[in-house]
């Protein structure tokens, strides 16, 4: 049963979460090498931008898996204009 991220996060301390996110009806989608290529790219963009470390992930055929660090010490230092 899907859970608050208010719940599951305290975005206030840095913590490490492992994230999965799945392909509907378990459909093979991941196969293709153009796909996987964009989800890195996607991946290494967001990474750069947001106040998270990617530690480790791994794209499979149906699903994807994510070990993430959240760094709320970066966010404590953005100005309200970096923000939005």
């Amino acid at each position: 049963m899907a859970q608050r991220r208010s719940d599951i996060v305290d975005a206030g301390n840095p913590g490490v979460y492992h994230c999965v996110s799945r392909c509907v009806r378990r459909e093979s989608l991941l196969d293709d090498p153009a796909r996987r290529a964009w989800i890195l790219r996607r991946l290494q963009f967001l990474a750069n931008w947001l106040a998270v470390d990617v530690i480790s992930f791994a794209i499979m055929r149906n699903h994807i898996h994510l070990l993430l660090a959240i760094r709320p010490e970066v966010v404590a230092e953005w100005s309200d204009r970096e923000v939005a």
